[in-house]
């Protein structure tokens, strides 16, 4: 009997773990990043085995195979580790990201004499099989026609929950490759090879939710003579809506690949042979015993496809339809959709077919994906255990608001001192902070608050929504910060306020805004520059009020958090008082205010607190790590014309993002050109955040603010903005990183 154990114990894990014990292989052990999660997995299906890493899971002796059940770019890489390490694998679709993976799994497979299978759960369906008879058998007489449609709308908190979908990177793609691949797989299978395609696609999410496709629509030629379509959307439609079509010269056939699988129209020229088949589909449509877990959409069959795996394992089962080799072509076809539609960056690159004879149509756009799973990845963690328990400490607690205790003033003092101002306010998240500091600085309807034109959409809705004017100004083309001299240029008597902001962790020239603003509160958008530093004091030394967001992934984070930071007491209480109930100081109350809030309740979720003061007390190191890490790369960048943003005044940055302007080297090459040249080899790439600039956003255009916005020539921001390319900054790399990094570059150049 083999000893199953699962990696990864999220969703589609609990399709492993039914599928093996009714195979007669109950699962040994199981492992995942989140050691909670693992834990509440091994006890739901009683699993005697925990491990605390996917390492030490592969040193077990009692465990012989593995299901892969994590990330799509994870595939791959982990699948060859444990071939090496001699445990059978059983990896989920799709098998790989790069096809060129696919080789090398086998090969190491191959030479160990192990099994590597990937999960095609829906050839094993009943139906399917019987269909796939009934097509290679000729009853349906040559294929003409053949369609399959998917919609499975998926709600932005999908993709922003998770640090894998959604990018190009790890995802490798969207409803395609994963909510649509299992159709594609199926059309491949019953029709055979595909020799021409040509494809649209459009993501309707934002660029902050996802980067990849949430839509897409592709004609296929298949090698037999048939045509065909596929059609996925993501964005429109049923919450799960599929079936697929198969005419034939003598007769058709319509049918879902749900749980249960239904027949929705089937003809046959023949009677005697319609009546047969007829039986025969119905009865493979008959659910026999207890349901498996899961989504049913995930289909009937992944016990079937555990059973062969076991069976490969033992030694028989050599025929089976779930071989390496069709699986890699289906990522190969689905890549060439990818590269027809001009959307992807497919791994196949310009030059490769992307399946055996398949090619995009002659006058598709062509663009292609990461080759790798990403050639960056961060070796930081974030929340570690002991976060999670310091959170389960406050919930056993019963302090899940800060009005019954948690770690508010705690968290408060901490932070100020870490940002340099006696006083903090904490907030839900950072853009509130930004609404409570601009009404504490007096701003209101028909004031003037000067932003620069680089920057996010929040700052300008916390200024327009409390009536008062947004003024642009335009920024250096060097380092993106506000160029001084602009408040010098712009400012008024109605002017109250300077709003400043400091992009990707690069400080504003503090000193020079100051002298230029004499007279005016100075608030500073201080969400992307944590511990970063100007004239050796930390930013929260600079400005009136400054104001960080604690969100997910930034430097230091509670998930959804913000914090306001000043050194003037008045401040302070002012923005207790607009957001804080219960709060407002009582010399405030006996002032003339009478009340205990505004009343927008602003405040933070008590369970946030603990998760950033265990971020906070090691935020030193992380800095650390991110500045070495970050100007490490920066080096590599600007060896090829990818020059990083400066930063002056004694200022020491934070990176929040890395942002790289194009230099000469690069003149006549489109910027999305260098996009996706970059992505190709992996390296996480990301929409140019704020381009248009904040006064062509959407938010400066709508009716309630479009008078309040006064419109500026910021030619600096016009021209340096779009020949800006973005990527995420990590904290910690391998050195096969770094390598990786320059010969990707240097491909990059060698093609322009």
């Amino acid at each position: 009997m083999i000893k199953h154990a699962i990696v990864g114990c999220g969703r589609i894990a609990a399709s492993h773990a039914d599928a093996f014990r009714w195979a007669g292989s109950p699962i040994a052990s199981c492992t995942d990043i989140v050691a909670e999660r693992a834990h509440g997995f091994a006890q739901k299906f009683e699993i005697p085995d925990v491990a605390d890493s996917f390492d030490s899971l592969l040193r077990s002796p009692d465990v012989t195979s593995v299901s892969l059940c994590v990330p799509h770019d994870l595939h791959a890489p982990m699948a060859l580790e444990a071939l090496a390490a001699g445990k059978h694998v059983l990896v989920e679709k799709p098998v790989v990201l790069d096809p060129a993976d696919g080789p090398r799994i086998a090969e190491a497979a191959g030479a160990a004499g192990l099994v590597a299978m990937p999960v095609v759960q829906h050839r094993f369906d009943p139906l399917i099989v019987e269909i796939s008879r009934l097509v290679s058998e000729g009853c349906l007489g040559p294929l003409r026609f053949v369609r399959a449609h998917l919609e499975c709308v998926r709600p932005q908190d999908y993709y922003r929950e998770s640090d894998w979908r959604g990018l190009w990177a790890r995802e490798g793609g969207s409803v395609l490759i994963n909510q649509g691949y299992h159709l594609l797989d199926l059309l491949l299978f019953l029709a055979g090879p595909v020799e021409k395609l040509s494809a649209e696609m459009a993501t309707f999410a934002p660029p902050e939710v996802m980067e990849t496709e949430d839509a897409v629509v592709a004609t296929l030629r298949f090698r037999g003579g048939a045509l065909g379509c596929l059609d996925v959307n993501g964005a429109a439609g049923s919450p799960w809506n599929s079936f697929v079509e198969l005419m034939g010269s003598r007769g058709e056939l319509a049918f879902t690949i749900n749980y249960p699988n239904t027949v929705l129209r089937f003809r046959l020229d023949n009677k005697r042979d319609f009546q047969q088949w007829r039986r025969r589909l119905d009865e493979a449509c008959v659910v026999r015993g207890a349901p498996p877990p899961g989504l049913d959409y995930y289909g009937v069959s992944h016990r079937e496809q555990a059973r062969a795996f076991v069976e490969r394992v033992g030694g028989g089962g050599s025929q089976t339809p779930a071989t390496l080799e069709e699986a890699v072509e289906t990522v190969r076809v689905a890549q060439s959709i990818y590269r027809s539609a001009g959307l992807s960056r497919s791994p196949a690159g310009e030059g490769e077919s992307a399946g055996a004879g398949a090619r995009a149509d002659e006058g598709s756009t062509r663009a292609a994906s990461p080759k790798r799973a990403g050639a960056w990845r961060d070796l930081w963690e974030d929340v570690r255990g002991d976060d999670a328990s310091a959170v389960a400490e406050l919930v056993a607690r019963g302090e899940v608001s800060v009005v019954s205790g948690g770690l508010l003033d705690r968290f408060e003092e901490e932070f100020a001192a870490f940002a340099g101002a006696s006083y903090g306010v904490a907030f839900c998240n950072g853009t509130s902070s930004l609404y409570a500091a601009l009404w504490a600085a007096g701003v209101r309807a028909g004031d003037e608050v000067l932003v620069c034109d680089y920057g996010f959409h929040g700052m300008a809705a916390a200024v327009l929504s409390l009536g008062a004017r947004l003024v642009v100004c335009d920024c250096l083309g060097d380092s993106l910060v506000l160029d001084p001299e602009e408040v010098r240029r712009k400012r008024t008597p109605r002017t109250k306020a300077v709003l400043l902001h400091n992009p990707w962790g690069v400080p504003a020239f503090f000193d020079h805004v100051r002298e230029a603003a004499e007279g005016l509160v100075i608030i500073s958008d201080a969400s992307h520059a944590h511990g970063a530093t100007f004239g050796g004091r930390p930013l929260g030394a600079w400005a009136d009020v400054t104001c960080f967001s604690l969100g997910r992934f930034k430097l230091v984070s509670g998930g959804e958090l913000g914090c306001a930071v000043t050194d003037s007491v008045g401040l302070r209480d002012r923005m207790l008082l607009y957001g804080h109930v219960n709060r407002v100081p009582l010399a405030l109350r006996a002032s003339g205010w009478r009340g205990n809030a505004v009343g927008l309740k602003f405040r933070p979720h008590a369970l946030a607190l603990p998760l950033a003061l265990s971020q906070l007390a090691r935020v030193e190191e992380k800095l650390a790590l991110s500045r070495s890490t970050c100007s490490r790369l920066e080096s590599i960048f600007e060896r090829a014309d990818l020059l990083p943003q400066s930063c002056g005044g004694g200022a020491v940055r934070s990176y929040w993002k890395l942002v790289f302007r194009l230099g000469r080297r690069w003149d006549g090459v489109p910027t999305r050109v260098v996009e996706t040249r970059l992505r190709v080899g992996g390296l996480p790439v990301e929409a140019n955040h704020y381009w248009p600039l904040l006064q062509d956003q959407a938010i400066s255009g709508w009716d309630d603010y479009r008078g309040l916005v006064v419109r500026a020539e910021t030619p600096v921001a016009h021209a340096a903005v779009p020949r800006t390319v973005t990527l995420e900054a990590p904290v910690a790399l391998t050195e096969e990183s770094y390598t990786r990094t320059e010969e990707i570059l240097n491909s990059a150049l060698s093609q322009s």
